[in-house]
């Protein structure tokens, strides 16, 4: 049926060529070998009856985690590279990872020991990775660990990439870390246990086992 319709939209557009454009019969000849070379090609590979691609666990992980305004709460907005951070994520709500990724390279250029830029940058490259944790996105969150030794927005996000990336086991494990260091008594404890339970990825039992810091 699709391939009808795309048959009988190039003959009308090769009417309309004729009858408005004034093209010549050579021109015409040649308009419509292309376009039947396009119908040809999508006679052999077109399936538009099946989907872009199958849904993976990843893909469940991921539409089961909450909103990133939400997320972004645990990471925080102090010192100088706050506008940075902003203006970046300002691009990656707009849905260009890539122009963030440019925002935060000139941030880390002038303060490279800022852990919540190479956070960003993980994210951000993340992102434009299309929801894959790629070698340099995992550069950037183990270098914001390494600046900030369990830092909870480093723990969260890198637990999310890998999450995406179907890594369900170092989420686990990065995530487990992440509770160790949110107190017990610390009002954002709550909710964060909620949503990384509802992830599939930690059970009940899981955070009963584990043994947050003091304060």
């Amino acid at each position: 049926m699709g391939l009808i319709i795309i048959i009988l939209i190039a003959a009308v557009v090769l009417l309309l060529l004729w009858r408005f454009a004034g093209l010549s019969r050579d021109v015409l000849m040649l308009t419509g070998a292309a376009l039947a070379l396009g119908m040809a090609g999508y006679a052999l590979q077109g399936q538009p009856s099946l989907a872009a691609s199958l849904p993976t666990e990843s893909d469940e992980v991921a539409a089961q985690l909450p909103d990133l305004k939400k997320r972004q709460e645990l990471m925080g907005r102090f010192g100088g590279d706050a506008d940075t951070l902003a203006y970046a994520d300002a691009y990656f709500n707009a849905g260009r990872p890539d122009i963030a990724v440019m925002v935060l390279k000139r941030g880390l250029a002038k303060n490279d020991k800022n852990p919540q830029l190479w956070v960003g940058m993980g994210n951000a490259l993340t992102a434009y990775n299309k929801s894959t944790l790629s070698p340099a996105a995992e550069y950037s969150f183990k270098r914001a660990l390494e600046l900030a030794p369990n830092y909870p927005g480093t723990l969260y996000f890198y637990g999310l990439a890998l999450a995406q990336s179907g890594r369900l086991d170092d989420a686990r494990q990065t995530w487990v870390s992440l509770l160790q260091n949110i107190p017990a008594d610390a009002p954002e404890r709550k909710d964060m246990v909620a949503e990384l339970v509802a992830t599939g990825i930690l059970t009940e039992g899981d955070v009963a086992d584990i043994k947050p810091l003091a304060r």
